[in-house]
């Protein structure tokens, strides 16, 4: 396959290929869209362009050999410091990362969220939808939740109280405990935000949750779940649950007349969380596209 010749190519192919999370490191430590699309071509995760090498040393030699640079000129000495600069954050990421796998996992805590992975699933979202303010962002937290369902190859449709924002993060509380060799731990507490009480506020709610569903599809480019995903697939869920077709739905009157009779706002909610914990189910079960089947219960009675 011809790589891309222009700059609006290189980016499309980049966006298309590596995982936003590289990306955003190669595009931090400067590497020329002509470099990133060359190594896009064979290393697409951090975990692989991590393997690239054992040593900055080993990584130098390498990426000298992969990449199209002349090391006897400045301009090529700049750029491959800024590619072994490069091999190296993705090296410490993934450490790290590593670690705090390992210790979640033995004292039974959520992972955190990497910045560099959090802050790059972030830019890709914002390429779509422009900055995103607080109350529209999905809080680390959640974040976090969702990433490690993902991971253990499930999803589920939380709750509306579960799905919080930046906003809900900052007031979050942290708790203290000893662990089994005595030492003390501070972790935050999974917070709860208010359940909607207006339309608007539903709106907001569901905007986050679409979010963190288009983060997640930037991390998990070849996940079959996010597959064709976009924020007009939970925005058209969001009308049809405040629509005529529900909230909103004309309905014979105990007198016999036709006119408006809204249901209970705790039952909206309650049916609002049945469709999407269907499509959720569906989409896992049967390893299918979120964009399908949140489209299919709308219309499966």
């Amino acid at each position: 396959m011809a790589l891309p010749a222009d700059d609006a190519g290189r980016i499309l192919y980049i966006a298309q290929h590596v995982s936003s999370d590289l990306a955003f490191i190669w595009d931090e430590m400067g590497v020329s869209l002509l470099h990133q699309v060359e190594l896009g071509a064979r290393y697409r995760t951090v975990a692989r362009f991590t393997a690239l090498a054992d040593s900055r040393a080993e990584a130098r030699s390498a990426l000298r050999t992969d990449v199209t640079l002349d090391a006897a000129t400045a301009d090529g000495r700049a750029a491959l410091a800024g590619l072994v600069s490069a091999w190296q954050s993705c090296s410490d990421m993934s450490e790290q990362e590593r670690k705090a796998k390992a210790e979640s996992s033995v004292l039974g805590l959520p992972r955190p969220v990497p910045p560099n992975d959090r802050l790059a699933m972030r830019s890709a979202l914002e390429t779509t939808t422009g900055i995103l303010e607080e109350r529209e962002e999905p809080s680390v937290t959640y974040l976090a939740m969702k990433m490690e369902e993902v991971e253990a190859g499930e999803l589920r449709a939380s709750l509306l109280d579960e799905v919080t924002s930046s906003v809900d993060e900052v007031n979050a509380n942290f708790q203290s405990s000893v662990d089994a060799t005595g030492r003390i731990r501070i972790t935050k507490e999974r917070r709860k935000a208010k359940l909607p009480a207006t339309s608007e506020e539903l709106r907001l709610r569901l905007k986050v949750e679409a979010h963190v569903m288009l983060m997640l599809a930037a991390r998990f480019r070849s996940k079959v779940w996010f597959s064709q995903l976009d924020l007009k697939d939970y925005m058209l869920r969001t009308d049809y649950v405040l629509g005529d077709k529900v909230y909103t739905m004309p309905l014979h009157r105990p007198d016999g007349s036709l006119g408006q009779v809204a249901p209970s706002w705790s039952l909206l909610l309650s049916f609002e969380h049945r469709l999407r914990k269907e499509a959720y189910k569906r989409c896992v079960r049967e390893n299918r596209s979120i964009h399908a089947t949140l489209a299919e219960v709308r219309t499966d009675a």
